[in-house]
């Protein structure tokens, strides 16, 4: 049924823009229930359309809205009897969720709550946004050799020792929850040594409960190309397309559905529009543990989380949308940090001169009683030339 309308010159804070409104003095009595129970009792007498030489003016100048939102504005006024249809049928991206969400903040429609949540979980199961995830720099720090430092690496992997970054189970938490993300590995270590990390990262109990929504399909090296720009073979860089055409992802990922986390912009310098790069906690950070805090790591998942909830276009909304974070809260967080690091170590050295007193003691035990060597048998050594073989260096 077609209602007469009006053309409506909206006033607002900085603008204006004309829409098309349903004349609200031809609403019958249940629409103007209807209405009145949306925007509140007396709304309309409040903000009536008035007439001035021929040109209707609605005054939504007090609002937090911009032309943009007006489109949305138009579609519940003039639909105050089915409203959950027409958010159905309108809300066909994230920016149209975005857009009517904002409308009910400004009129604190909260009767919408509930329509705009299922929307968001129907735009968010059919619109999966994939985010590749970097191991070594941005949730490990990998060396081939211990670091010289009182922490004890968290897994040795061959000739290759792992250290765990301080806070990455609430960062990878946050983005396994979220409905929208589908999340895998991608990195430039052979397969055999990024299953045993990956088992290391879902050890937490938290991640246990959530380690489903991390893709079981692992990207290695087979998915990176040498860096033409280099002379070493081990360098090499992101091959996104070759990810996009696996069975798993074909058809259903591409660039604008992509997110690239990285430690080191270089790995993605071919994507650059879908990489977000976060601090590298690489073998100075393990030994000074600096960058330590869970501030930074919850800033980044807020970030990641946010876009997840309102990005259509990956590269569009990490072009639109700068990541920050307060420097200060940053820095006093891992200050406090380094002080119970400092007070931990005082400890430590405390009991340092009994331990080294019991280290002298065995040692001369050890000197008085020899024990003899047995040989090495042949079929050993041929073992440990397999092993020696089958390291990836």
């Amino acid at each position: 049924m077609e209602h007469e309308k009006l053309t409506v010159e909206i006033l607002l804070n900085e603008d204006s823009e004309e829409v098309n409104l349903r004349n609200a003095n031809k609403f019958n009595t249940e629409e103007i229930k209807r209405f009145k129970s949306v925007f509140g009792e007396s709304w309309l007498d409040k903000h009536s359309v008035t007439k001035n030489d021929s040109k209707f003016t609605l005054d939504l100048s007090a609002y937090d809205l911009d032309p943009e939102d007006l489109p949305y504005f138009e579609e519940i006024y003039n639909n105050p009897l089915d409203v959950q249809t027409m958010i159905e049928n309108k809300v066909k991206s994230f920016k149209d969720l975005r857009r009517f969400t904002k409308i009910t903040k400004a009129f604190n429609i909260t009767s919408f709550n509930l329509m705009l949540n299922n929307a968001r979980d129907i735009l968010s199961a059919e619109n999966r946004i994939l985010i590749l995830l970097n191991l070594n720099g941005t949730l490990v720090c990998r060396e081939t050799q211990p670091i010289d430092t009182h922490r004890p690496y968290d897994l040795q992997v061959r000739h290759s020792y792992f250290y765990l970054r301080p806070n990455y189970n609430i960062f990878l938490r946050r983005i396994l929850e979220h409905p929208r993300s589908l999340v895998a590995i991608c990195s430039s270590m052979v397969l055999k040594n990024i299953v045993p990390v990956r088992s290391l990262l879902l050890h937490d109990a938290d991640l246990k409960k959530v380690e489903g929504k991390l893709l079981e399909k692992m990207f290695d090296r087979s998915y990176t190309i040498k860096n033409p720009t280099m002379e070493d073979p081990h360098n090499t860089l992101r091959d996104l397309d070759k990810v996009w055409k696996t069975p798993e992802l074909k058809a259903r990922f591409g660039p604008v559905n992509t997110l690239l986390l990285e430690s080191d912009s270089a790995k993605g310098e071919r994507y650059k529009g879908n990489m977000f790069v976060l601090f590298p906690y690489g073998g100075l950070s393990v030994k000074h543990n600096m960058p330590n805090n869970s501030y930074y790591m919850n800033a980044v998942a807020d970030y990641i989380v946010h876009l997840l909830d309102n990005a259509d276009d990956v590269p569009e909304y990490l072009m639109m949308n700068s990541f920050k974070y307060d420097d200060d809260i940053f820095k006093k967080e891992d200050e406090e940090f380094k002080k119970v690091l400092e007070q931990r170590m005082a400890k430590l050295q405390k009991k340092q001169p009994k331990i080294e007193h019991k280290t002298e003691e065995t040692t001369e035990r050890k000197k008085e009683s020899p024990k003899p060597q047995k040989p090495t048998t042949d079929e050993e050594l041929e073992e440990n030339v397999k092993k020696i073989e089958e390291m990836d260096i």
